[in-house]
C-alpha cells in the first residue's frame, strides 16, 4: 500500500507541476503581449489625428493653468513660496494628457512639456491679472502675459530647477 500511495502522490505532484507550467507559460505570453502592445503604441502615433492633438493641447494647458492659478493662490494664502508646486503641476498635466490620449508615446510626452510650459506661463499671467483686478488695476491682457513671461524668465536658479523637473515629470508621465 505504501508503494501505491507514493505513486499516487508522485502522480499528483507531476500533475500540479504540469498545471503550474501551463500557468507560467500563460503568464509569459501575457507579459509578451503587454510589452508588444506598449512597444507598438510608443512607436506608432499615426492613429492620433490633428483634432486629437488639439484636444490634448487644450486639455493639458487648461488643467495646468487651473493648477498653476490654484497653487499661486495657495502660496499667497500661506505667505510662502513653494517651488514644489511646479512638480505637482507637471504631474497633473502629464496625467490629464495621458488620460485623454489613452496611451503614452514620445509625441504625447512632448505635448505634455508644451502644455506644462504654456500652463505655467498662463497661470502666472492669469493670477497676476486676477490680483490686479482685485486692486482695481485694469490693464490689457497682453500686458499681463508679458509680465508673467518676464517673471518666469527672471526667477532664481532653484526655481528653474523645479520648473525643469516639473517638465521632466510631465514628459515621463505622458510618455508612459
Amino acid at each position: 500500500m505504501d508503494h501505491r500511495k507514493r505513486r499516487s502522490i508522485k502522480k499528483k505532484i507531476n500533475q500540479l507541476g504540469v498545471l503550474s507550467m501551463s500557468f507560467q507559460e500563460k503568464y509569459d505570453e501575457y507579459k509578451q503581449r503587454r510589452e508588444a502592445k506598449k512597444f507598438f503604441n510608443q512607436n506608432n502615433d499615426y492613429h492620433l489625428d490633428v483634432l486629437d492633438y488639439f484636444k490634448l493641447l487644450l486639455v493639458g494647458t487648461s488643467v495646468g493653468t487651473i493648477l498653476s492659478v490654484f497653487f499661486n493662490v495657495l502660496m499667497v494664502q500661506l505667505s510662502v513660496s513653494l517651488s514644489i508646486f511646479y512638480l505637482f503641476t507637471g504631474y497633473g498635466v502629464g496625467y490629464a494628457v495621458l488620460k485623454v490620449a489613452k496611451y503614452g508615446s514620445n509625441k504625447t510626452g512632448i505635448i505634455c512639456i508644451i502644455c506644462y510650459l504654456l500652463s505655467i506661463w498662463l497661470g502666472e499671467s492669469l493670477f497676476l491679472a486676477l490680483t490686479m483686478m482685485y486692486f482695481q488695476g485694469h490693464v490689457s491682457l497682453l500686458y499681463y502675459l508679458y509680465i508673467g513671461l518676464n517673471g518666469l524668465l527672471h526667477c532664481h536658479v532653484f526655481t528653474y530647477l523645479f520648473i525643469f523637473a516639473g517638465a521632466f515629470i510631465a514628459y515621463s508621465i505622458g510618455k508612459d
